[in-house]
């Protein structure tokens, strides 16, 4: 059992002992009593340490100053057992907000992951804040906060270093839709084989990767229950987790039954790349399509340029269903949310349909007989 204690030391001027500023700490290691200086003067910081040596001490491991753990080791664990266990999609995903901090770590020598310490990471959080969003940036953190649970978990250490650094505030960009007579410039001049993914975007609310590995096991139009099944599955994991059946539009039924008797039937997705794989993400095509609009009709539809790109096809989805007078719980049902708040938010995108809701508002003011009186 490790204790950790202060030094007397005698003051030079009064000639009297006192406790010196510097903890120190001593323990039983291999039948020795060893006695070592912390080098830090707080008490909290003193006592995660004793916390460090005594944990590696029941792991037969040398005490602290001693101990390395290997931050490449760790970091090829945390992909193997973390990322590499996720869906395809997500993994990319995740690979592009944990990258830039492996990099952080090869590039500062921080080959001793006991070494890596909170200043390091924030180090590394104030570099990436020039070039990130907030939102992105809170998603780096949380990558991060992740590794170092893993590493927690695994007992390389006995502590989250980056455990109390704090999110930035990130403010949700508006929700924007496609207009109608935008739409009508997207669809006329999008590449071909382009069009019916669109569509499908554009008449399911699905989001883009769920339409990218949507299978046509999942799609049934039989006559009067035509629908679509989204599934989360190894390779695609919905944001929810959750499996849910989706309605199918009229516009939706006739594009999925053109799109069936093109079928490549050595595939089993609708929408395919090479290979027959799932339709890759290019943002670099949408872009180049707005780009096309803007030469072609001088229209410039920015929303989308750089913030939500084919998201839109799902707001823009979701606000008509609302406006249609789709009640709010079976549009939160097909978008696949989880609180009923994310999808409120569209509501604020209806100030007609607003308008015409409060005309069904009556209050009565007294009772009839009075009102019979007057």
């Amino acid at each position: 059992m490790a204790k950790i204690y202060r030094r007397e030391i005698t003051d030079p001027t009064s000639g009297q002992k006192k406790p010196g500023k510097v903890w120190w700490i001593t323990y039983m290691e291999n039948g020795r009593q060893l006695k070592k200086s912390l080098k830090v003067t707080g008490k909290k910081m003193a006592e995660l340490a004793k916390a460090d040596i005594e944990k590696n001490l029941e792991r037969g491991i040398t005490g602290l100053p001693q101990q390395r753990i290997s931050s490449p080791k760790v970091i090829a664990e945390f992909y193997s057992r973390v990322i590499d266990k996720t869906s395809s999609s997500w993994s990319k995903r995740l690979n592009q907000l944990f990258s830039p901090f492996v990099r952080f770590l090869k590039d500062n020598g921080l080959i001793n992951l006991v070494r890596v310490t909170t200043q390091d990471i924030e180090e590394h959080l104030d570099n990436r804040s020039e070039v990130l969003a907030a939102k992105t940036w809170n998603e780096e953190l949380g990558t991060i906060k992740r590794f170092f649970r893993f590493a927690v978990g695994r007992e390389y250490l006995v502590r989250n270093p980056a455990a109390n650094i704090t999110k930035r505030y990130a403010e949700k960009p508006p929700i924007e839709i496609l207009t109608p007579d935008e739409l009508a410039l997207i669809f006329k001049y999008a590449q071909k084989h382009l069009i019916p993914f669109y569509q499908t975007l554009l008449y399911t609310g699905l989001r883009d990767g769920e339409a990218r590995y949507l299978k046509w096991q999942d799609i049934d139009l039989t006559s009067g229950q035509e629908h679509l099944k989204v599934r989360s599955t190894t390779t695609h994991r919905t944001k929810n987790r959750k499996d849910r059946i989706i309605p199918l539009h009229s516009e939706a039924i006739e594009g999925f039954k053109k799109l069936r008797r093109q079928r490549d039937e050595s595939t089993p997705y609708v929408f395919t790349g090479r290979n027959g794989n799932p339709k890759g993400h290019n943002r670099n095509t949408w872009v180049a399509l707005l780009d096309r609009i803007e030469r072609n009709e001088g229209v410039r539809i920015d929303k989308g340029r750089h913030m939500t790109g084919l998201h839109l096809f799902r707001h823009t989805f979701a606000t008509n269903a609302l406006a249609s007078g789709v009640d709010i719980r079976t549009v939160q049902e097909w978008l696949g949310h989880s609180s009923i708040v994310q999808t409120q938010r569209y509501l604020n995108l209806l100030p007609e349909h607003k308008h015409q809701q409060i005309k069904k508002l009556k209050i009565a003011i007294g009772s009839k007989r009075e009102s019979d009186k007057k």
